[in-house]
């Protein structure tokens, strides 16, 4: 059964190890955006069905892209399978580069019915687009199952396995600190490389709620090229609980209350609110107040840029494909250029056509 399979990969590391690195390291809780509430190993208000994990924007085939977002971290062992009722699930796109959305793609489920949830799928646009009001239902299904939409687009809803790759343990003895005896290139005391000994994938078992949308180019910009800026959302009756455009940037960057903060503000608002706070934590990675400054501008507002019909590369920051190595590149970023693998590499499990995300784990 999938529990079961889980506590093995919990036990093969250990839980206090787990809970040790995600207290000391804050890229360890990024299966880029899982769990990210202001308190140890919490959602974003305190609500799992809500809780953000990744998201993916690339090329699905000529004239044609992929949205993806996962949510439920480690679900049906940390959070429920269902989709909450009473949530908003967004993604949204800006045209325009202010980081304002212009389109947004809007997921509401109804109650479970013999082994599924219905769904609708609603595009709004303009103003419209930010206030969630007058849209166009393009259609629905129930999850498990692909549905097409109108205007030549797809849709699935449903438990997917975790596509995000990641090594706690590697984290543990680089980033933490607890076993400086392993570096990149030497040899510990037992003839070990540094690889040799991580190569850990803590997600590789893990299974996550996915919502998968693929759409015409020509939705996405008025010429069907061009440049947008992709982030997500959940949205529940007492406002917004969740978002996240790229990846570990609430994890890494943010503590305490401010992750509430920065999960419930849009990203127009990033650079005026916490490009200070940004900064100062690049600082302390090793960086020059002139670098910093560079970084924080270029990774806020949170976003992920995309030029429409390239082939993604998470991390030149254009796009995200499932199998774009983000961690190597916050590696780089948060060693300043000491570490530059986790050693763990993509999923084999990922699909070649619709909906793309792996089946779910047993």
């Amino acid at each position: 059964m999938y529990m079961q399979r889980a506590l093995r990969v919990l036990g093969a590391i250990g839980v206090a190890a787990a809970v040790a690195i995600v207290a000391t390291v804050p890229l360890a809780t990024q299966a880029a955006d899982h769990l990210d509430g202001p308190s140890l190993l919490t959602p974003p208000g305190g609500n799992l069905r809500a809780d953000i994990n990744d998201l993916f924007v690339f090329r699905a085939s000529a004239g044609r892209t992929v949205l993806a977002l996962t949510t439920h971290p480690a679900a049906g062992f940390v959070s429920p399978l269902d989709y909450a009722t009473n949530v908003d699930y967004v993604i949204d796109i800006d045209r325009d580069g202010d980081a304002v959305e212009d389109v947004a793609f809007v997921l509401r489920f109804g109650p479970m019915a013999v082994g599924s949830q219905p769904y609708t799928v609603t595009r709004y646009t303009g103003a419209n687009a930010r206030s969630l009001s007058h849209g166009v239902e393009l259609g629905g299904g129930a999850t498990g199952s692909s549905a097409n939409l109108k205007g030549d687009a797809r849709a699935f809803a449903g438990l997917r396995s975790d596509p995000f790759f990641f090594d706690l343990g590697a984290f543990l003895s680089q980033v933490a600190g607890v076993q400086r005896d392993l570096i990149p290139g030497v040899l510990d005391t037992r003839g070990r490389s540094f690889c040799d000994a991580n190569t850990n994938d803590f997600f590789a078992a893990l299974n996550t709620n996915a919502i998968v949308l693929e759409v015409s180019n020509d939705v996405l910009t008025d010429e069907g090229t061009g440049e947008i800026g992709v982030w997500a959302r959940t949205i529940g009756g007492s406002g917004q609980i969740d978002r996240m455009g790229r990846p570990a940037i609430n994890t890494v960057f943010n503590h305490g209350a401010d992750k509430t903060t920065f999960n419930q503000e849009a990203p127009a608002a990033d650079r005026t609110n916490f490009e200070t706070s940004f900064r100062a934590t690049l600082s302390s990675f090793g960086y020059s107040s002139d670098q910093a400054k560079t970084i924080a501008e270029i990774l806020l507002p949170d976003v992920i840029t995309y030029q429409v019909g390239s082939t993604a590369d998470g991390a030149a920051l254009n796009g995200r494909a499932l199998a774009d190595d983000v961690i190597d590149a916050e590696l780089g970023i948060v060693t300043n250029g000491q570490i530059a693998t986790d050693c763990v590499g993509p999923h084999g499990d990922y699909l070649t056509s619709f909906p793309y995300i792996g089946i779910p784990h047993q």
